[in-house]
């Protein structure tokens, strides 16, 4: 999963995305996505 910060005004949609840095054979299936409640702390903070 890719992190990004986003502004705090307005809306946005979210969720998973697979990609391949190859080509387009890359096949993905997601089986479960969970959105949770944003974390108090810094976005990269990993602690």
């Amino acid at each position: 999963m890719r992190l990004a910060s986003f502004s705090k005004a307005g809306s946005c949609l979210v969720g998973p995305i697979g990609c391949s840095p190859e080509r387009d054979s890359l096949k993905v299936r997601f089986s479960d996505w969970t959105l949770s409640a944003p974390l108090d702390k810094p976005l990269h903070d990993l602690t």
